[in-house]
Formats: C-alpha cells, sequence, structure tokens
C-alpha cells in the first residue's frame, strides 16, 4: 500500500476540523466563572462554522447566484455553487444586450486567465435565489 498523498492528509485534517469546529461547546458547570446563572438563556456562541438559521438583510441579502447577506454576519459564499456574475453598470448591461459577443470580447481583452464579468445569466440566477 502506498503512503497517502500531502493533499489527501490536509483534506482528511480540514474535514475533522470542521467537525469538530461545528459540536456544541461544552455546557459550563454552575461553579465555573462565567457560567449562566440557573434558568438564563443560553447565548451561542460566535462561530464560523456554527450550524443553524440566520436572518437575511431585508431588501440587500441576495447578492448574487450564490452569495448571500446575513445579519450580523460577513456576506457567505454557497459552498458547491458558482454562478455567473451580476451587471454592476448600466453600460454594461446595455452593451451585452446589444452585442453580447462584442461585450465578452472587450471584458476578456487580452487576458490569459478567467475575467469576471455580468451575464443575462448572472441575473437571472440572482432572481432565482430572491424567487
Amino acid at each position: 500500500m502506498r503512503p497517502a498523498r500531502p493533499s489527501t492528509a490536509l483534506w482528511a485534517a480540514l474535514a475533522l476540523w470542521a467537525c469538530l469546529g461545528a459540536l456544541p461547546p461544552p455546557a459550563l458547570r454552575a461553579e465555573e466563572p462565567g457560567a449562566p446563572a440557573p434558568g438564563a438563556p443560553r447565548v451561542p456562541p460566535i462561530d464560523p462554522l456554527l450550524l443553524g438559521t440566520f436572518p437575511l438583510n431585508a431588501g440587500t441579502s441576495v447578492v448574487d447566484g450564490d452569495t448571500l447577506r446575513l445579519v450580523g454576519q460577513p456576506p457567505i459564499r454557497v459552498l458547491c455553487l458558482d454562478c455567473e456574475e451580476v451587471f454592476h453598470a448600466e453600460a454594461d448591461r446595455a452593451a451585452a444586450d446589444a452585442d453580447f459577443d462584442a461585450y465578452a470580447r472587450a471584458k476578456r481583452g487580452t487576458s490569459r486567465v478567467p475575467v469576471k464579468f455580468g451575464t443575462p445569466a448572472g441575473t437571472a440566477a440572482r432572481e432565482f435565489v430572491r424567487s
């Protein structure tokens, strides 16, 4: 049997860290400093891996098809989902409506790496998530 590749070990460590980070913290005993008074409501810890239900920002909650804004949290990206970008300027929307191929060529320019730019599919993805 050949030894595990470093990348496999890294992914396993990240998965273990994610699982352990998602566990609730141990309950505090009454004699410990900082323990809540008996009958006091439990305040959830601030944890980047906290699972649960979070309220959305009213009106600005859906940034695009794969990014959301939550109350009291930084913007989040939905894992394993990649959507087209939305238009950020009316001039870009008008140029894409007039001739999308020319608009895309102008946005890409001579870049050797992918360039992000708004597309009608990005707008459709955002509207789908909003609905």
